[in-house]
């Protein structure tokens, strides 16, 4: 009886596990259809740009969505990791490379940070942090990519949860809201800014003097 019962909770287990695997294995493969519907529409030259950026955005979405579900756990261990259940099979190949920080009091760090919603992750480049006197102390800061063009990314100094630009931003302003100097620019990005204006130093990506962070994404094929 014993025997019997332990062949019938393995049963219960496999099947379980079973259950789990096919469920994972469907949003994978409706994740995939539908990124390769899009990509499909796409394609059509009478799409915008603003049209395949909105596509670009879904079909990000969508990768997550696959990569989520190739990372399913059963009973805490995860379903697709072979002998290694603790171990996660599958991440974004999202990294930050090498870094410069000339001037630490106005930029110290670069880390990695999920993309806000609506927002399309950076594309895998160098960029850089410039920073400009305005007048008076008055500072002033962008993100540009390596050719100088500038990126859009949050507002830090409006914070109002939704503003994206490309153009210059108060360095006061966003450090009146944010205080430490930690800023995310939403796009998968975020700046470690001194928490002191005073000390900044201007940097430009021309004259090689901006902070400046090589950036992977994982959606560049």
């Amino acid at each position: 009886l014993r025997v019997n019962e332990s062949y019938l909770r393995i049963l219960e287990a496999s099947r379980n596990w079973l259950t789990v695997t096919e469920a994972a294995l469907q949003t994978i493969g409706s994740a995939l259809q539908k990124a390769y519907v899009l990509a499909l529409a796409a394609s059509n030259d009478s799409l915008g740009e603003d049209e395949r950026v909105l596509v670009a955005i879904e079909v990000e979405e969508l990768l997550r969505q696959a990569v989520s579900a190739a990372n399913t756990r059963h009973d805490n261990r995860f379903i697709f990791s072979g002998y290694q259940t603790h171990t996660e099979p599958f991440q974004l190949g999202t990294a930050l490379g090498t870094e410069t920080t000339p001037n630490p009091a106005t930029v110290s760090d670069f880390l990695m940070s999920e993309c806000m919603s609506g927002q399309m992750q950076l594309a895998t480049d160098t960029y850089h942090v410039e920073v400009w006197d305005s007048g008076g102390g008055d500072m002033k800061f962008r993100l540009v990519d390596d050719d100088g063009n500038p990126i859009s990314i949050y507002d830090a100094a409006t914070n109002d949860g939704t503003s994206f630009t490309g153009g210059w931003q108060d360095v006061g302003d966003m450090l009146g809201w944010f205080s430490d100097g930690v800023v995310d620019t939403g796009r998968g990005l975020t700046i470690d800014f001194g928490d002191t204006e005073s000390l900044y130093v201007e940097g430009t990506q021309a004259a090689g003097t901006a902070g400046k962070v090589m950036y992977i994404s994982a959606f560049d094929v």
